[in-house]
Formats: structure tokens, sequence, C-alpha cells
């Protein structure tokens, strides 16, 4: 049968079509090696998260041996001592002619706050 088809084709299709398969192969050749090395980072890239993972669980273990889950843990109580916070509102105007640009602070407030034992947390706000 492939006889009967090679007799009915043109000498000259059966080497071109030879050899555009083998122009392709290097190429193909050449995007399986990239393929392969995207999937090998990814393969190590889901081994680190792995054991970020990992790490996460053993943490929380630790924790629940201590008596604490994660929400009335360590991490969400709230610093000793005195802190300061601030926010503040301002603007910058751009004015258009002879006027100029000038700087408008509308409000700054300082929050002081300490903490003097578990029980006792002293917080204030002074506006400037």
């Amino acid at each position: 049968m492939v006889m009967k088809v090679v007799k009915y084709m043109n000498p000259g299709a059966i080497f071109s079509v030879a050899g555009a398969l083998l122009l392709c192969a290097p190429h193909t050749q050449a995007q399986n090696q990239k393929d392969d090395e995207r999937i090998k980072a990814l393969e190590d890239r889901i081994k680190l998260i792995q054991l970020e993972l990992d790490a996460i669980d053993k943490a929380k273990a630790k924790n629940a041996e201590k008596g604490e889950d994660e929400f009335s843990g360590s991490a969400l109580k709230r610093k000793s001592g005195l802190n300061f916070h601030f926010y503040g509102e301002a603007k910058y105007n751009f004015t258009h002619g002879s006027s100029g640009n000038y700087f408008d602070p509308h409000r700054y407030v300082l929050i002081p706050s300490y903490q003097v034992n578990d029980w006792i947390f002293f917080q204030s706000e002074v506006e400037l």
C-alpha cells in the first residue's frame, strides 16, 4: 500500500517533506528541553512550598501543646512598653496661575500607648 502512495507522489515532494521533518526535529528537541527545565523548576518550587507548610504545621502543633491556638496566641498580643503610632491628612495643591502651589496640612494625630501589665493597657490620641 505504501508503494502505491509513493508511486503517485512526486519525488521532489517526498524530499521536501523529509527535509521539513529533519529541520523541525532540533526545534522540538529544544522545546522538550525547555519544557523539562520548566517542569523541574516547578517541582523544586512545590518542594519549597511543602517545606514551608510543614514548618507551619510544626509551629501549630507546638502552640497546641502549650494550649495556645493561632488566634489567642502570642502573635496577637500587644507589645509591652511604650509605643507610638501616627496618622494624618494633608494635601498638596497644584494651582495654575500666579498664586503658586501650596501644602495644606489638615490634621495629624499622635497615638501614644503603654501596656502596664496583661490587663491594663493605656491608649490615647493627641491631635496636633
